[in-house]
């Protein structure tokens, strides 16, 4: 009886953690059906699929299922990073609306950091180095913007002394 009972246990395990996968791949396949459009240095925000993605009912419920799914399971955080969704999530964590995209993508990222420190995430050092890779971005993209300010108000010194402003056209 004890050995029957033990081999139902592991079959019904297995049958768990095969579910546990089948449903993360589905998910990840899902999002990745919604924003299609999600390329590196590509300016994802203003295109069509992306608004109409962030509408759609369902996304808020998949991120908060990965969220559920990917707590304190190495497996499944494995999964998502080999799955490259990590960057996708990074670009929704930025989202403010009503359905919470922003906020729930957010948590997961911060799940799957361990940022309770919990233990019940495994890629920290991944989910760090994307925040701050987009931070250091976006720092090199406003001191751009800056010196092209710059350069349009800078005086000019003519050859009299006196001095001027570019024109700007």
């Amino acid at each position: 009886m004890k050995l029957f009972l033990c081999v139902c246990s592991r079959i019904l395990a297995l049958i768990i953690v095969m579910s546990v996968c089948i449903l993360c791949a589905v998910a990840i396949q899902y999002l990745k059906r919604v924003f299609p459009v999600w390329e590196k240095g590509v300016d994802h925000k203003t295109s069509p699929e992306w608004v109409q993605g962030l509408e759609m009912p369902s996304v808020p419920i998949i991120l908060s299922i990965l969220r559920g799914l990917a707590r304190g399971h190495q497996a499944t955080q494995q999964y998502l990073d080999k799955q490259e969704i990590l960057p996708l999530l990074h670009g929704l964590e930025g989202v403010s609306g009503e359905n919470e995209i922003g906020a729930r993508a957010e948590n997961l990222l911060d799940t799957l950091a361990d940022k309770d420190g919990k233990g019940e995430g495994f890629l920290f050092k991944t989910v760090v180095n994307l925040r701050h890779a987009t931070r250091d971005e976006m720092r090199r993209r406003a001191l751009r913007r800056r010196e092209e300010l710059l350069e349009v108000i800078t005086p000019v010194y003519t050859e009299g002394g006196s001095c001027g402003r570019i024109a700007t056209s």
